[in-house]
Order: C-alpha cells, then sequence, then structure tokens
C-alpha cells in the first residue's frame, strides 16, 4: 500500500496493480484498508500528506481515463475527485484497464492461481516495472525477466533506489528520440529523451 500511494502515486515506479491469490486476498484486503487510514489527502507543505494537488491536467487525464475503463470496479474508500484534489483512488477488479498511468490508484486483484497472475502481467503493454512477493511459479522469473525493464524479487525498499538499473520495455513511457532527424514520440506516462539514457 505505501509504495503505491508514495509521493501521491506519482513515480514511475510506484505499484497500480496488485494481483493478490483468492487464499490470501481477504486477509490483504483487510491489512491494506486498515492502512489506507494513514493515507492523507491535503497540504504538500504538511509532512503527515501523501497526495498533494495532481497540478499536471495531463496526469488528471491519465487518472481519467484509467477510472473511465475500469470494469465492475468497487471503490474500497471513496476517492476525492475535486479538480487538483484527487484520490486515493484503491479500486477492486477483476480486470484491471492496461494503461500507464502516474497518481494515487491502486487495483486489487483477486487471481485463482500464481500462473494466473503471471499470465495477466505478462500481457500488459507498458512492461516498466514489476515486483512480486513470495516464490514465483516455474519459469515466470524468466519470463517477467525476459518482458520487464525492471523486475524486483520479495523488494524491502519503499522507493526504488536510483543505483539500481532503470528503465523499461514495450510502450512504456513517453519516449522522445531522434530517428532519422525527426524526434519521435510514444505516449506515456512521462518523458525523458532515450538520447540522455544511452550508455
Amino acid at each position: 500500500m505505501r509504495r503505491a500511494f508514495l509521493n501521491g502515486g506519482e513515480y514511475c515506479t510506484t505499484i497500480k496493480r496488485a494481483y493478490i491469490h483468492r487464499d490470501i486476498y481477504e486477509q490483504a484486503r483487510r491489512l491494506i484498508l486498515e492502512q489506507m487510514a494513514e493515507i492523507k489527502v491535503g497540504d504538500p507543505m504538511d509532512p503527515d500528506s501523501w497526495i498533494g494537488p495532481v497540478k499536471v491536467e495531463r496526469t488528471r487525464g491519465l487518472i481519467d481515463r484509467v477510472i473511465a475503463a475500469l470494469k465492475e470496479p468497487c471503490f474500497l474508500v471513496p476517492p476525492r475527485r475535486e479538480g487538483e484534489w484527487q484520490g486515493p483512488f484503491l479500486v477492486e477488479t477483476p480486470e484491471p484497464p492496461d494503461l500507464e498511468l502516474f497518481g494515487p490508484f491502486l487495483a486489487l486483484v483477486p487471481t485463482e492461481s500464481d500462473a494466473a497472475a503471471v499470465a495477466q502481467v505478462l500481457k500488459s503493454r507498458y512492461p516498466f516495472s514489476v515486483s512480486y512477493f513470495g516464490t514465483p511459479p516455474p519459469g515466470a522469473r524468466e519470463a517477467l525477466s525476459q518482458t520487464f525493464g525492471m523486475v524486483f524479487a520479495n523488494p524491502e525498499f519503499l522507493f526504488v533506489p536510483l543505483r539500481l538499473p532503470f528503465g523499461g520495455k514495450g510502450a512504456s513511457g513517453w519516449i522522445m528520440e531522434r530517428q532519422n532527424g525527426r524526434l519521435i514520440k510514444r505516449d506515456g506516462s512521462y518523458i525523458y529523451s532515450a538520447e540522455m539514457v544511452q550508455g
């Protein structure tokens, strides 16, 4: 929960979808809901605030797209949606939208098995970062490493340390790169130049 809403969820490595085995789902949901009381929306100068105003219109637009794309959403806490004041969005859904997102959003997804969770995760068009907790099913570690830019096994950190390798694959990120003298852009949550990160 903390890794989802840190800095209002406005880090590219914050968790947006949590696939949880049905055997432990009710317990996990209860613990997450208990901790949601810590998530304060308010003045960003207040050290107790987790979520300040979402000032970037484009980020609010991404949140709108995700909320609109949810199928059978069940909001587990009443979300705040007042202009720049957004979230937190904690939803329960069997099928989270495959959209790249910044902002205070976490989807809890019950799954029948670990293998089913991995299969869902591998379908993403935005394989930027993935973390797993516990022991993955056979072959999952290799499949995730081939698909995602960053894979973390049972991570203990709250925020991805900048000393670790960083970067995504697929359509993740709004990448601007020079091709044949022209700048090519792909849509995503943030901007960086591929030329800046080479080497």
